[in-house]
């Protein structure tokens, strides 16, 4: 049963694959907000970020040239794959996880002890 559901999800639409290129930015808006997202990202002083809600990556991509690595987390399915392809092409230490992050996975397991909730395990 498993194997035949290998690649389901494969070339579904997506609402957010093309958000880097098709959003509501103008272009002086986008520079400012690439501009405030390197600041801050200038400011903080940590090894590994994790990113709720990433995209295809476009300030991702910003995070990992300030930081040591980034864990980019996305709930949909053909952005994290654009991004995950980016990573690797580019050979950045990102690691891409899917999630969705309107419903995270509980704790599971016997007495929910096994595996902790997703809020405590990022």
């Amino acid at each position: 049963m498993v194997s035949s559901l290998r690649g389901a999800g494969k070339g579904l639409p997506s609402r957010w694959d093309r958000y880097t290129e098709e959003n509501l930015y103008t272009a002086a808006e986008r520079k400012a907000k690439r501009e405030a997202v390197s600041r801050i990202l200038g400011k903080i002083k940590v090894k590994t970020l994790v990113y709720l809600g990433c995209n295809t990556g476009e300030y991702t991509f910003l995070a990992v040239e300030k930081v040591t690595r980034v864990v980019a987390i996305e709930g949909d399915h053909a952005s994290l794959d654009r991004l995950y392809n980016t990573a690797k092409e580019k050979d950045l230490a990102i690691l891409p996880v899917w999630a969705d992050l309107l419903n995270p996975t509980p704790a599971i397991g016997f007495r929910n002890r096994e595996r902790a909730e997703f809020e405590r395990r990022v």
